[in-house]
């Protein structure tokens, strides 16, 4: 989900310099993302793949780069009683999506994130709905073998990626205090280390370095160097079956709703 600096969200993307091994898996070696492309072509970025065929990645990029859409959907909720009107002076959410209306405009990646999320809670336990959808035998124990892999590794690194945060998360409280929100965000957007190291009392390399992890991607490229494996694990009725479980159970549960925040893209 997307949260304004996020030690979890914003630094997952480490991952990508040396990424752990989901048990079991070793035949399919990822190293770094470019070796990704031996799965999947260069033009085909699993970060927008899709739940529904009726979507193409690049569509649902684009949906997603629109703000004005974002905007129209939630107004679109505020009458139809589903969202509260945002506070006087808010122009609107800089993205929004409500999986009750619009599943289909989730990235998969971020469906599958939240349906591993459900392996760690027990009242959200996905095993059931997997049988219920008509899922059996082989497949069934493929998709929950390697998602509960997936939810050991991504415990483990989201137990590490928040210690390292600790220091930007402290830099991002101090700014905040010295400057006020609005002009902390502004300064942020500039990128301006000088005036923010003067300050904070941070040094201006901490705070480009601060800068830099703040921009780093979000828990969607964790997931997205996952899909590819499972989709190689999967004949392709069954990768297709699974899209369709995501599209019809998992994301329907879903919400995301964000204004203009540190840390994203």
């Amino acid at each position: 989900m997307r949260t304004a600096i996020n030690p979890v969200s914003v630094l997952l993307v480490l991952l990508a310099a040396n990424p752990p091994m989901l048990a079991g898996q070793e035949q399919l070696k990822v190293s770094s993302p470019g070796d990704l492309q031996t799965v999947e072509t260069k033009e085909d970025d699993a970060r927008w793949w899709t739940l529904t065929d009726e979507i193409t990645p690049h569509q649902l990029r684009a949906i997603h780069e629109d703000v004005e859409l974002h905007r129209e959907r939630y107004q679109e909720g505020v009458k139809a009683g589903t969202r509260d009107p945002l506070p006087r002076g808010i122009e609107g959410p800089s993205f929004f999506i409500d999986g009750t209306t619009h599943p289909e405009l989730f990235q998969m990646c971020s469906v599958f994130d939240a349906f591993a999320i459900g392996f760690g809670l027990q009242e959200a336990d996905p095993r059931a709905s997997l049988v219920k959808f008509g899922f059996e035998g082989e497949v069934l124990e493929t998709i929950i073998q390697f998602t509960n892999d997936y939810w050991r590794e991504r415990q483990v690194l989201t137990e590490k990626l928040s210690e390292e945060m600790q220091p930007v998360l402290e830099f991002v409280l101090l700014g905040r205090e010295k400057l006020g929100e609005e002009n902390f965000k502004a300064a942020y957007k500039t990128r301006n280390a000088t005036m923010l190291a003067s300050v904070t009392g941070y040094s201006v390399e901490q705070v480009e370095k601060a800068f830099d992890l703040m921009n780093q991607a979000p828990m969607g490229d964790f997931s997205a160097q996952a899909l590819p494996l499972l989709k190689q694990l999967l004949a392709p009725a069954d990768w297709n079956r699974f899209r369709a479980y995501l599209l019809e159970v998992q994301a329907p549960m879903m919400s995301s709703v964000s204004t203009d925040v540190l840390g994203e893209n």
